[in-house]
């Protein structure tokens, strides 16, 4: 039987050659293409769906950063481990610490699930509390930033919140990245930390965004819908990606409301400072990421990984 990466992988070459033959694979104007569904999915709702189209870094446009690839600091800047201090020192030995740990590209769904009873918080009272404690109103992925943290005894879901996003504020602030400006830059480093198996390629992928975004393509990576669908959790249908959601790439411009995954200071530092070029294009095969600059290079590239 096939399994649902070897099924995507063919409907994702698939796509690439019917693309190549509308026309709009040497078009760079913007595409919006919404097709709406009787349903609207939200990230927890468990639906869905497959790649209808060519995956990883196709053709498409999204937000970032304004157009700046420069707008950082130095990247020299030493952060400090996300440990998490109790806001009052223990006056016994007998007072027990949790100590837990965030692991680089997890989901926040997920880690709440698994940790909030070793917390002994309500996992709703904790999924809320961060939400509250995230900057600005959106979904408080990827704000915990992965590290280890040592959490005081009957720390409330309130503290507890604090405590995990102060590390990721700290690490933007270090690295002078503007308030507005840093929610995109953790979304974007999202993405390379789904997309991209090998840190020393996640600048180029950066790249390939940041010349979609001048050529107002639109943007079309799988794993901002993934986060929605749950591949790994659920079976996944071939109905070509109509999923109605602001996290379908497929279907809107720009960048999902929110991160998909706490991603890893060096996605991060490659979101603000994408490698030069030229290249519109990748694809990952095995753990090499291969990048092209037309849409022809990148259909060789498809080929290549084509199964014999």
């Amino acid at each position: 039987m096939i399994n649902a990466h070897e099924h995507l992988s063919s409907i994702e070459r698939l796509g690439a050659a019917q693309f190549a033959s509308t026309g709009l694979a040497t078009s760079h104007r913007a595409v919006t293409h919404k097709v709406r569904v009787q349903r609207t999915v939200r990230a927890s709702a468990g639906a869905v769906a497959s790649v209808g189209v060519v995956g990883a870094g196709t053709w498409g446009a999204l937000s970032l950063l304004d157009g700046s690839a420069d707008m950082a600091a130095p990247g020299s800047a030493t952060l400090a481990s996300p440990t998490a201090v109790p806001s009052e020192t223990p006056t016994a030995s007998a007072v027990t610490f949790e100590e837990v740990s965030f692991p680089v590209g997890e989901r926040l769904d997920d880690w709440v699930a698994a940790n909030a009873a070793t917390l002994g918080v309500d996992e709703e009272a904790l999924l809320t509390a961060l939400a509250a404690a995230a900057p600005g109103d959106a979904n408080p992925e990827g704000w915990i930033k992965a590290g280890s943290y040592t959490i005081a005894p009957d720390s409330s879901a309130v503290d507890i919140a604090e405590a995990l996003i102060a590390p990721r504020i700290a690490q933007f602030e270090a690295l002078g990245v503007p308030e507005d400006q840093r929610q995109a830059v953790l979304t974007t480093a999202s993405i390379l930390q789904a997309e991209i198996p090998l840190e020393a390629d996640m600048p180029t992928a950066a790249r390939v965004l940041q010349n979609r975004l001048n050529q107002g393509l639109m943007l079309q990576v799988d794993s901002p819908i993934f986060y929605v669908v749950r591949p790994d959790i659920n079976v996944v249908s071939d109905d070509g990606f109509l999923i109605d959601s602001p996290y379908n790439t497929y279907m809107y411009e720009g960048l999902p409301p929110s991160a998909i995954n706490s991603p890893s200071d060096a996605a991060i530092d490659a979101a603000l400072h994408p490698a030069e070029g030229d290249w519109l294009y990748f694809v990952v095969v095995d753990s090499e990421t291969r990048f092209a600059t037309t849409f022809e290079e990148h259909l060789a590239n498809l080929e290549e990984i084509q199964p014999q």
